[in-house]
């Protein structure tokens, strides 16, 4: 799962750095570092992002988290959390190059 969660969190980065503006994003950064958004994101204070990370997984995964016949499984849910976690530790870097 590690390479799915660097794919992924790569991925999610790079996407949510195209839909904010740069200074939208440094808000977001320096929210984040503030302590106040333990444990969440400031990036809902200016998109859905969770809508990004679905567009992303469905980039990644090559199908959506959301399945027809019920809820995202736990190994969906888990690499989302992972990765999610892993692009907001990391300051959502843009990737230069995916493996």
């Amino acid at each position: 799962m590690g390479d799915n969660v660097n794919r992924l969190a790569h991925a999610f980065a790079t996407a949510l750095r195209a839909t904010l503006s740069p200074t939208e994003m440094a808000d977001v950064l320096q929210r984040n570092a503030s302590g106040e958004y333990d444990g969440a994101c400031a990036s809902h204070d200016f998109c859905d992002a969770n809508l990004v990370m679905a567009d992303a997984f469905r980039d990644v995964m090559g199908r959506d988290i959301l399945r027809d016949d019920g809820p995202p499984t736990d190994a969906d849910c888990t690499l989302w959390n992972a990765a999610w976690t892993k692009a907001h530790l990391e300051g959502f870097p843009i990737a230069e190059t995916q493996t």
